[in-house]
């Protein structure tokens, strides 16, 4: 059974998009190169890497062999290496990147220079959760696929490669995971990752609700937009921490027959109730609280008695909220309107003399104490998450991944779970 609370995701498309436009920035500092070999014949070998990376977000059987055979050689015990492949075709993600033109020219020791070599690369990719809990993707092995000499292909393989997978993972791997996920600074379980209807994802449960496990297939993920993914009871975990010193005073003051009022109070809420709306809306459930006194001062003619009384405040208005997303791409919840709502007064050490005028006393402070209550709740906004920003700086070269043109929604998932959904384009900027 699912069990998440918050989460994000690209597909194939952006992530190809992603690829391209960092290609674009950085080439030809990267993604191309030259290799010292200095042994059989030949000086060195030049590679380049003529056009852009391109992923395909599809499980890889052949990333999964290549995982199972790593077991096979390391692992005796055949018991153990059925349970482990098991695992591996059950747990494990894997998709694939293609460099489909690598361009290949070899200097001899000669002094010669051949004709360029056209070929390709297909790398075999793992998707990992790391220490920082963000989803990276890892290479499990890469293939040179060129026409040639047994050698050089060899060369290629072994000598080659390893430097341009080291390109791809400073520069490209590097720069499309998912990152860490960070809701109003609640403690989340880790992250799990899932691949569907070539979209990558990656969710995470808060850490009171317990592991993580993303839905079933057959969510209608959005296409062609990064997004992140919010359901009710993080925001109204995210929504308890921002409440939890927000207070407000006030006080009143009247003359009722004859007595002379004096009253000083304040408010606070707590536990939030969210439910989603359409759209940019939510509506909030909140339990509103309070304390304070009243001071009576009372003229008899003949006797002139004073007391303060305790006042304790109770109310459970509903909160009208709108999501937004501010110039630092900060996603935050505005309570913009309160409906009408009672709110119940208990009177604490009230004598005799007193008690014919409590109903009196209530009815007068209800109302100033109710626009207390309203005046804090539309005043109050949080920040659920800040939509991440992601860059590239290596030798020099800087580029900023951010994302842009964002819209807010709601969705449902395969398990009729309602979300929240902030969806944007993402651009490659270079510095």
């Amino acid at each position: 059974m699912a069990n998440y609370n918050g989460g994000a995701g690209l597909n194939q498309q952006v992530l190809n998009n992603i690829s391209k436009d960092i290609y674009d920035s950085v080439y030809p500092t990267f993604f191309k190169g030259q290799v010292e070999i200095n042994n059989f014949n030949i000086k060195s070998v030049s590679w380049d890497i003529t056009q852009a990376p391109v992923f395909d977000l599809n499980p890889s059987q052949r990333a999964l062999a290549f995982l199972k055979e790593a077991v096979k050689k390391e692992v005796h015990d055949s018991t153990l290496v059925n349970q482990l492949e098991s695992f591996i075709d059950e747990s494990v993600i894997t998709f694939e990147l293609s460099v489909p033109k690598f361009e290949v020219t070899i200097e001899t020791g000669d002094g010669d220079t051949s004709p360029p070599v056209d070929g390709s690369i297909d790398v075999y990719l793992q998707a990992d959760i790391d220490a920082d809990d963000k989803l990276v993707a890892s290479i499990i092995k890469g293939e040179v696929n060129i026409q040639g000499e047994p050698t050089l292909v060899w060369i290629l393989n072994h000598v080659v490669l390893p430097v341009v997978q080291d390109q791809l993972n400073k520069i490209l791997l590097k720069g499309v995971p998912l990152p860490a996920l960070e809701f109003g600074g609640v403690k989340l379980s880790t992250p799990a990752a899932a691949l569907e209807n070539e979209t990558l994802l990656v969710f995470a449960a808060l850490s009171s609700q317990g592991t993580t496990v993303p839905p079933a297939p057959g969510s209608a993920w959005p296409q062609d937009k990064f997004f992140a993914l919010s359901d009710d009871v993080l925001i109204e975990t995210v929504a308890a921490k921002a409440l939890e010193s927000t207070q407000k005073s006030g006080s009143a003051s009247t003359k009722i027959a004859i007595l002379k009022l004096e009253a000083k109070y304040s408010v606070g809420v707590k536990n939030p109730i969210v439910e989603l709306n359409t759209g940019n809306k939510l509506t909030v459930g909140v339990d509103a609280f309070g304390s304070g006194s009243v001071k009576v001062k009372a003229d008899f003619g003949f006797w002139k008695p004073s007391v303060t009384l305790g006042l304790g405040i109770t109310a459970s208005p509903k909160v009208n909220g709108e999501v937004s997303v501010d110039s630092a791409n900060n996603v935050k919840v505005k309570f913009v309107s309160v409906d009408d709502f009672k709110v119940k007064l208990d009177i604490a050490n009230v004598p005799d003399w007193l008690d014919k005028f409590i109903s009196e006393i209530i009815s007068f402070l209800t109302k100033p104490i109710a626009q207390l209550i309203g005046k804090l709740l539309t005043g109050i906004s949080f920040t659920v998450y800040k939509i991440p920003e992601f860059e590239i700086d290596e030798n020099g070269i800087k580029v900023d991944i951010l994302v842009s043109d964002i819209g807010i929604s709601t969705m449902t998932d395969s398990g009729n779970k309602k979300l929240l959904t902030v969806t944007g384009d993402v651009e490659v900027k270079k510095d």
